[in-house]
């Protein structure tokens, strides 16, 4: 008599998982070196040798030098890369917190919260990524203004002419 089990593929998860983490570490490294690189290129020249310089002083290992490229680092480019870097991530979570909203209240919570706080701070709020009229309803009712996303219109191809 032939006997089957059915059995978790355990092998299959592992490797889906180690693809996963080795995926994320290689965009987090590419990541890494973008923001270097976008710290170090524009009109005013900032030599990648001068960005160790520049961290050590930001960190105050050592005086600042108030030099040009110090002050281009410290005052337009840090700032502009960190932001840059701060808008990616929101709108990352603000599309997962998207996915699956109209059937999760812990998600919808999250959501209400974060229309409340932006609401007492005269803040508009906009959700993306809004795929289904129950999505929509539920967004509504939990206080964001505006929405975007395929239920709206779909994306499309806009060509500039100079």
């Amino acid at each position: 008599m032939l006997k089957i089990t059915a059995e978790p593929p355990a092998k299959a998860t592992t490797s889906r998982r180690s693809r996963q983490v080795r995926m994320l570490r290689v965009l987090a490294v590419a990541l890494g070196v973008a923001a270097l690189l976008s710290l170090s290129v524009g009109p005013t020249g900032v030599t990648l040798e001068a960005l160790p310089r520049a961290a050590a002083e930001l960190l105050g290992y050592t005086e600042r030098s108030g030099s040009h490229e110090a002050l281009v680092l410290f005052n337009i480019r840090l700032p502009r890369m960190l932001m840059a870097v701060l808008v990616g991530a929101s709108l990352a979570v603000s599309g997962a917190l998207m996915q699956g909203l109209s059937t999760s209240p812990e998600q919808q919570q999250r959501v209400r919260v974060i229309a409340e706080t932006a609401a007492r701070r005269n803040v508009q709020t906009v959700a993306e990524r809004i795929e289904d009229a129950n999505t929509m309803a539920v967004v509504w009712q939990l206080g964001v203004q505006y929405i975007q996303g395929y239920l709206v219109h779909a994306p499309e191809e806009v060509v500039l002419k100079s």
